[in-house]
C-alpha cells in the first residue's frame, strides 16, 4: 500500500476521527485507525471500538491499494507536524513509513485482520445545516449527566417529530433546543453527550441523524466530513420535558455579561457545593453569598423586575448563561408551591431553555 496525499487533508482526517478514538481501549487493536487506500476513492480513515465509531474518506494520490493498521494516537500527533505541503505513506512489510517534506515517520503495522468492520448503515431520521446542529448539541449536551451511575441521563434525547428537539438533565436542571429541520422520519434516539459533543464540533454543510432498528440500536451522524455512529442509551429517558411548561409568575431580564462577571466575583468567597443568594427586585438583582465566615455583595441593574428570592448554585447559573448565548437572558419564575420557590427558567436565544433548581427536579 502506498499514498500520497495533502498535508491539510490527512490532518483534517486525522482530527476527525481522533475525536472519537478511545483514551481507553478495552484491546489494544482497538487502540489503531484503520487506514485503506483505493484507487479509484480515495483513502478511507475509520476507528472502532465496538461503542462508537468515526470514518471519513480523503482524496489522495494512490499508487498502490491496501490497507494498515497503526495507533491512532501516534498517527493524529505525527500528522500534526508535517513540514511539507504533501505527504506519503507506505506499507513496507510490518512497518508503516510517513514521510513529509525532510520529516520521515517509521511506525510498526498492527494485525489488519482482528481489526472489527463497523456498520454505519442507518435509517435518516432528519437533516439539518450544520451550524444549527452545532448550536444544539453544544449547547445541550453540557447539560447532561457526567456520572455513569445512572447511564440514562448521560444521554441527550433526540425527539424527532415535525419539530427537532433536544433535551438533557443531570438532575438538577434540564436544557432544551428545539429547532426546525428536515424530517424523514419521525422517533426517539438517547445519544451519549460527549458523541454529541464530539459531533457538533466535527462537520460543515448539512448534518444528518440516523437510527437504526431495537435489534442493534444506534445512531449515526454524518455530513460531507464523514460519519460517526455509537450505540444508544437503553432505558426511559425521565420526563423531564413536562417540566418546561411552568405556570410563569413573573419575569426579570438580565445582561448577560453583567451578570456571569458578578457570579464569577461573589464566589471567591464560597465553598464547595454552597450556593449563592440571588435577590430580584423591581429594578435590582442583588447577588449574596450564604457563608457565614466570609462575605460578598454586588447588585446590579435588571429591567421588568420581580419580587423573587433564591439560592443557586453558582456553577449552574454561570453555565445557564453561557449556553443561553445571548446578550441578555430572561428569568422566568415559576409559581410559588407554598414556601418554597419553583423552579427559575432561563430563556436564551434560537429556541433555547435552561430550567434550574438543585435538588427538585425529577422527584
Amino acid at each position: 500500500m502506498k499514498f500520497t496525499i495533502g498535508k491539510d487533508d490527512l490532518k483534517s482526517a486525522a482530527r476527525f476521527v481522533g475525536r472519537v478514538a478511545p483514551s481507553r481501549p478495552t484491546s489494544p487493536i482497538l487502540a489503531g485507525v484503520l487506514i485503506h487506500a483505493d484507487a479509484p476513492k480515495g483513502v478511507t480513515f475509520t476507528v472502532y471500538d465496538y461503542e462508537r465509531a468515526a470514518q471519513t474518506v480523503a482524496d489522495a494520490t494512490v499508487d498502490d491499494g491496501g490497507s494498515v493498521l497503526v495507533s491512532a494516537r501516534l498517527f493524529q500527533a505525527i500528522t500534526e507536524r508535517m513540514p511539507g505541503s504533501n505527504v506519503t505513506i507506505e506499507l513496507d512489510d510490518t512497518r508503516v513509513r510517513i514521510k513529509s517534506g525532510r520529516a520521515r515517520f517509521d511506525l510498526p503495522a498492527m494485525p489488519v485482520a482482528e481489526y472489527p468492520v463497523p456498520d454505519f448503515t442507518a435509517q435518516t431520521l432528519a437533516t439539518m445545516p450544520s451550524t444549527v446542529f452545532e448550536d444544539a448539541a453544544s449547547r445541550v449536551a453540557g447539560v447532561a449527566s457526567k456520572d455513569d451511575v445512572t447511564p440514562i441521563i448521560t444521554a441527550v434525547q433526540v425527539t424527532i417529530s415535525d419539530r427537532v428537539t433536544f433535551t438533557a438533565t443531570d438532575r438538577y436542571r434540564v436544557g432544551e433546543y428545539v429547532t426546525d429541520a428536515a424530517v424523514e422520519c419521525e422517533g426517539v434516539v438517547l445519544i451519549p453527550a460527549q458523541v454529541l459533543s464530539d459531533a457538533a464540533k466535527s462537520f460543515t454543510g448539512e448534518v444528518s441523524i440516523g437510527a437504526t432498528g431495537a435489534d442493534n440500536p444506534k445512531v449515526v451522524i454524518a455530513g460531507n466530513e464523514g460519519s460517526i455512529m455509537a450505540l444508544t442509551i437503553s432505558g426511559n429517558y425521565p420526563p423531564v420535558s413536562r417540566l418546561m411548561d411552568i405556570a410563569v409568575g413573573g419575569s426579570t431580564v438580565v445582561d448577560s455579561d453583567a451578570l456571569t462577571e458578578t457570579v464569577a466575583r461573589c464566589s471567591v468567597v464560597v465553598e464547595g457545593e454552597q450556593p449563592l443568594r440571588f435577590e430580584f427586585g423591581a429594578d435590582t438583582l442583588t447577588v449574596s453569598s450564604t457563608q457565614s465566615d466570609s462575605g460578598a455583595n454586588e447588585s446590579l441593574t435588571v429591567s421588568g423586575g420581580h419580587d423573587q428570592v433564591l439560592a443557586l448554585k453558582p456553577q449552574f447559573v454561570v453555565e445557564g448563561l453561557k449556553a443561553c448565548r445571548s446578550q441578555t437572558v430572561e428569568f422566568q419564575f415559576s409559581e410559588r408551591r407554598g414556601d418554597k420557590p419553583g423552579p427559575v427558567m432561563f430563556i436564551g436565544g434560537n429556541g433555547f431553555r435552561y430550567l434550574l433548581q438543585p435538588n427538585l427536579l425529577m422527584g
